[in-house]
């Protein structure tokens, strides 16, 4: 099961993030902005955010515990 205690006043889009990243997935930097790539075992699904997301939320999501990680291809290692 998981557990997560989030203040009551954070945007519906950072407790999105926080969620994801709990469930697996990580922020990762990219041009522009930060985009949320999907954990390995959500290869078959559609992913949680296709759109760039904003730094200040990005951060604030960050803040608040969400995980950061790096490309999965930034040694081409994806499929």
């Amino acid at each position: 099961m998981l557990a997560l205690r989030l203040p009551p006043d954070l945007s519906p889009a950072v407790q999105r993030l926080v969620v994801w990243t709990a469930l697996g997935c990580v922020l990762v930097r990219v041009a522009g902005g930060w985009r949320l790539e999907r954990a390995a075992s959500m290869r078959g699904t559609r992913g949680p955010a296709p759109k760039t997301i904003q730094d200040r939320t990005a951060q604030e999501a960050i803040r608040h515990g969400a995980r950061v990680g790096a490309p999965e291809d930034l040694f081409g290692s994806a499929a």
